[in-house]
């Protein structure tokens, strides 16, 4: 059931995404594939890697971030791709625990044994 319809809603994006491949410039095939699998999947993230500029307007509404490759690319990439994840998940006990965690650990005198 389920799944068969996202198999076939899959196979329908393939074929989409080839047909307009083959007829239309660069940044209209990068903005029917990311409007696509936006139609799919919102909750995604989508980040864009390019190495020229896109012109077409209507790819920048979903698209969370652009990246031109550089040496240094792949910590911004990754710093906002875990900024997401942090944006949609809020856990404020983990964060909590985490910060309670990461504190600096005092020593504890208070046994007898320890006095001398």
């Amino acid at each position: 059931g389920d799944l068969v319809n996202h198999v076939l809603a899959y196979k329908h994006l393939i074929k989409r995404w080839v047909a307009t491949a083959q007829t239309n410039p660069a940044g209209e095939i990068i903005s029917t594939l990311v409007a696509a699998v936006k139609s799919i999947r919102p909750e995604v993230d989508i980040f864009l890697v390019t190495e020229r500029i896109v012109d077409a307007l209507e790819l920048y509404a979903h698209v969370r971030r652009s990246f031109f490759p550089t040496d240094d690319f792949y910590a911004e990439l990754r710093s906002a791709i875990i900024g997401g994840v942090q944006a949609r998940q809020k856990m404020p006990f983990f964060t909590a625990l985490t910060q309670y965690a990461a504190r600096p650990i005092g020593v504890f005198h208070a046994l007898a044994i320890s006095r001398g």
